[in-house]
């Protein structure tokens, strides 16, 4: 007989040896440090602009109306803008430099009331803008009583009170400025009765100028004739 078989024997399979992997490890990235980015502003022009307009609380129609400008820097004409708007109308302004760090604006008003002026340098608004001013006709304060003729002349009596009523219904806001001359230069006492009466007492025979003004600004003015009553 053959001689029996080794009995079997089972190996198990021997396993693949373990290898550890160690993680993949993110992909440097470079980053730069953060610029301080300065952004360059258009410098502050409010406090190196100046608009002078703040005398021109009454002007006339018709006549050269005229106010400064001044900067801390030698001004750029070209970057000035001045607007001047009227009730209904803009006025035209010329501007002429006076010297390196000023300018005058110059403008003829050719109607009445408030006007508007604005002054703007590289596109901001000045110190003193905006500003508003009264724009009176010195031809519409004329008297009403006594009458007055063609020669701007009301007639008086001598030492009788001499009361002289003004329309200023056209003027707008403002206050009636008198001084009254005899004819030889003196003074005369005048008193406001209302804020368009004035009153005043003639002591000799002649022509009185009586200077007007409206709110400081200089009108034509008027003259009375005194005449002795008891003739």
């Amino acid at each position: 007989e053959p001689p029996p078989s080794p009995p079997a024997v089972y190996r198990t399979p021997t396993p693949p040896p373990v290898v550890y992997r160690a993680p993949t490890p993110p992909p440097v990235v470079y980053q730069a440090p953060p610029q301080q980015v300065v952004y360059q502003q258009s410098p502050s022009v409010n406090d190196r602009c100046y608009a002078h307009g703040e005398k021109l609380r009454t002007v006339l129609k018709d006549r050269t109306v005229e106010f400064p400008i001044r900067t801390e820097e030698t001004m750029n004409m070209k970057e000035m803008d001045v607007q001047i708007l009227g009730p209904t109308t803009r006025a035209l302004p010329s501007l002429e430099k006076d010297a390196d760090t000023t300018a005058n604006v110059r403008f003829v008003p050719t109607e009445t009331g408030r006007f508007d002026t604005t002054v703007k340098y590289y596109g901001k608004e000045a110190e003193g803008s905006p500003f508003s001013f009264q724009v009176v006709d010195p031809n519409s304060i004329v008297p009403v009583y006594p009458p007055m003729d063609a020669s701007r002349c009301i007639s008086c009596t001598v030492d009788q009170p001499c009361k002289v009523t003004m329309d200023t219904s056209q003027a707008g806001s403002g206050r009636l400025g008198t001084k009254v001359t005899d004819p030889a230069g003196v003074s005369i006492p005048t008193d406001m009765v209302q804020d368009n009466n004035f009153e005043f007492t003639p002591r000799m025979e002649g022509r009185h100028p009586i200077s007007l003004d409206w709110d400081g600004a200089d009108l034509a003015p008027i003259y009375c004739d005194a005449r002795d009553g008891r003739g």
